[in-house]
């Protein structure tokens, strides 16, 4: 398993955790766990920072609802003429 592990909406988040300079020494076991837990429609990464880790994690839970919030701004507006 990744170095953190948890759960948010629902969805498995696993980050291995690797030291700035060292992005390139994932263990195959690493990357084929980080695959599995995608391909299961978890979230998995790796990161060297807590900011890369916020990063991240923003860009896969806030831009969904983005998405989803200017969705229904357009279907409002679509009413409204």
């Amino acid at each position: 398993l990744p170095d953190i592990i948890g759960v948010y909406r629902g969805r498995f988040i696993g980050v291995e955790i690797k030291c700035p300079g060292k992005e390139g020494t994932l263990t195959d076991l690493q990357s084929k766990t980080i695959s599995r837990i995608v391909l299961a429609g978890g979230v998995a990464f790796m990161a060297t920072s807590p900011q890369q880790i916020e990063e991240i994690l923003e860009e896969e839970f806030n831009y969904g609802n983005q998405k989803r919030k200017s969705r229904k701004n357009q279907e409002a507006d679509g009413r409204k003429t």
